[in-house]
């Protein structure tokens, strides 16, 4: 980052300055659309034009009653009656087309956030400020009237107000220096109560956009199907109920006192047009008495003093707003440049091995999240060796999931290097590594589309979808049946939020399916985070006894909490405080009765029957709730 930069940031001041962000829009223009800057010079046109017919037109037809020639009067009215009409129309035609050209050129820089979005380094979506960033560029691309389409419209009158501004300037400078100053000062006394109201209104813009954010929280809320067994269960209707009121009193309170500044600025704008104006009319009055103005000068002269403080006023305001467009497109821009750190266009290709097996080695890996005080993952050593399936467990914090991040790529590690059959992944191209994995993790990512669609990741339009293969994925994720009994099979959509008559499947079916999009996938590396807590216990030990058979070949990495299941795995490793505590296989680390040992005997002892009521393990449970006893009863 420049050292300019880092002062514009440091002061708040946006990094691209108003003609910066002009030419950046200009320049989409043209890529986009050739006929939207034309359009815009054609707008400007329009609005001078008839600005100028409707100042000149009372006077002339004026002049010519005065001189009483019929002929002539009606020469002048059919000349600006046609005038204004032809004007008018071209106006209105250029209005409605521009529209659609205004358009394009947003939905392209849309499609600019999307794809950002989509192919950013995945550290930045750990980050809140990088994620607020990027709801702030697309609320300004959210709307006709947002920044990126409203700023056509702010320059087209900005143009057409400061040429007209300068054509009454010029009528009235040769007038009289003092009216003119006074029209002057006017137009800027209002300009300035007005943008005070503005600066104190975008200081209060904050709380105003968190009370909203609140109120469409509560409206969203109200409406999520999995928050109204809670709402009937606990009677949390009523308390939603308040604290949806208390933020509309606060919003309805803020927009009382912004309402009553608006009330005191238009008064004493009022004021100002009215001295403005006696003074204009007293003035031209003396000139006409004196004979030295006739009357259809005196109504040109009268609508230029007029029409000059508030085309200075507009231009004041259509300044102020341009400045406040350029601000945000500035952070549009600023989040659409967020260099990416991985090498995901450029860095050295994937070193195919021959036999399409990969090691990764974690080197004295230690990571630190932003703004943490210590590190997550401290000073770690580990080999995936090729073909080899690895079970990770620990307790909640211990850095399970951030090792999963750092093994896939997904983060870099602060300190040390994770090395791909020797290499340093981040010497390599990262979307190429991406390809070796498959993963399931724990929170599913069905998407609004056919069950092929969501186990292959292809549009079935394409014709890219194996329908075999994926039939086959199925029935090796135990979702065959199910499936089967959908009404369109796998091809029965997904996704309610967008197909109303789209299959739900419950959580553990979910899960399924995206085992079966990894096994379709076909990666050398399979990462299994939690892929049975939706499972019910006859679907887990099914799923157990699949395990070889959904990992074979592969190397494969597996997180769970539940101990029993790490027994099918080559190696486990316990993690605790972010290093590895203890290492070895499952018989291996129970055999030494350490911290995995005490882990397993306390969660199976939740799983153990004791036959007889009594007996000598006074520790057993018979089918009672975790952490009660049968009580002991034979000594009574």
């Amino acid at each position: 980052m420049s050292e300019t930069t880092k002062t514009n940031e440091e002061k708040g001041r946006p990094r691209y300055n108003m003609f910066q962000n002009i030419g950046w829009m200009f320049r989409r223009a043209v890529r986009t659309s050739r006929w939207l800057l034309p359009m815009a010079g054609g707008q400007v046109f329009c609005g001078v034009a008839l600005a100028m017919l409707e100042l000149f037109c009372a006077p002339a037809v004026l002049r010519q009653v005065e001189g009483g020639q019929l002929s002539g009067l009606l020469t002048v009215v059919l000349a600006f009656g046609g005038g204004l009409m032809a004007i008018g129309a071209l106006q209105r035609y250029l209005d409605c087309n521009v529209l659609f050209d205004r358009v394009f050129v947003r939905i392209g820089i849309i499609n600019d956030l999307t794809r950002k979005y989509c192919t950013t380094d995945y550290l930045h979506m750990e980050q809140p400020a990088f994620t607020a960033a990027a709801d702030r560029a697309y609320n300004i691309c959210g709307s006709n009237g947002g920044p990126a389409e409203g700023i056509w419209n702010t320059l087209v009158v900005l143009l057409t107000k400061l040429i007209n501004f300068t054509v009454f300037l010029l009528l009235l400078v040769r007038l009289n220096a003092v009216l003119l100053a006074v029209t002057v000062t006017g137009a800027l006394f209002s300009y300035l109560s007005r943008l005070a109201v503005q600066r104190w209104r975008n200081r209060q813009k904050a709380q105003e956009d968190r009370l909203v954010h609140q109120l469409f929280y509560f409206e969203e809320r109200t409406k999520d199907a999995r928050l109204a067994k809670d709402a009937h269960v606990f009677g949390l209707g009523a308390w939603l109920t308040e604290l949806y009121d208390g933020a509309m009193r606060l919003l309805d309170g803020l927009h009382a006192r912004l309402q009553a500044r608006y009330l005191a600025t238009d008064i004493f704008d009022e004021v100002l047009c009215l001295t403005r104006n006696g003074l204009a009319y007293y003035w031209l009055l003396r000139l006409v008495l004196a004979g030295e103005l006739d009357a259809s000068g005196f109504l040109l002269l009268f609508g230029a003093v007029s029409g000059l403080g508030d085309w200075l006023l507009d231009l004041f305001f259509h300044l102020e707003d341009l400045s406040e467009k350029s601000r945000q497109l500035s952070q549009l821009r600023e989040w659409l440049d967020t260099p990416e750190e991985y090498l995901t266009e450029g860095g050295a290709p994937i070193p195919r091995s021959a036999d399409g097996q990969y090691t990764i080695q974690l080197q004295d890996v230690s990571f630190r999240y932003p703004g943490a005080e210590h590190d997550t993952i401290r000073h770690l050593d580990l080999t995936l060796a090729t073909g080899e399936s690895l079970a990770i467990v620990g307790l909640n914090g211990a850095g399970k999931t951030t090792l999963i991040k750092l093994l896939c790529g997904f983060l870099d590690p602060t300190e040390g290097a994770v090395l791909l059959n020797g290499q340093d992944i981040r010497t390599l191209n990262r979307r190429q590594y991406y390809e070796l994995f498959g993963a399931v993790f724990q929170k599913v990512s069905v998407l609004p589309a056919t069950v092929a669609e969501n186990v292959s990741q292809q549009t079935a339009e394409k014709g890219a979808i194996d329908r075999h293969r994926v039939a086959d994925c199925l029935r090796r994720a135990g979702l065959e049946k199910t499936v089967a009994a959908l009404p369109d099979g796998m091809d029965t959509f997904l996704g309610r939020d967008v197909y109303l008559e789209a299959a739900q499947l419950a959580g553990g079916q979910e899960q399924r399916l995206m085992l079966a999009r990894a096994l379709y996938k076909d990666a050398p590396i399979t990462v299994l985070d939690e892929p049975t807590a939706a499972l019910d216990p006859l679907a887990e030990s099914d799923l157990y006894q699949r395990f070889g058979q959904l990992t074979a070949g592969h190397s494969a990495v597996y997180i769970s909490h539940r101990l029993a299941s790490t027994r099918f795995c080559d190696r486990i490793i316990l993690l605790e405080d972010g290093h590895i505590a203890e290492c070895g296989t499952h018989e291996g680390l129970l055999a030494v009765s350490g911290r995995y040992a005490q882990l397993f005997a306390v969660q199976s002892r939740y799983y153990k029957e004791n036959p007889v009521i009594g007996g000598p393990d006074e520790t057993a449970v018979q089918h009672t709730a975790p952490g009660r006893q049968k009580e002991d009863t034979t000594h009574a």
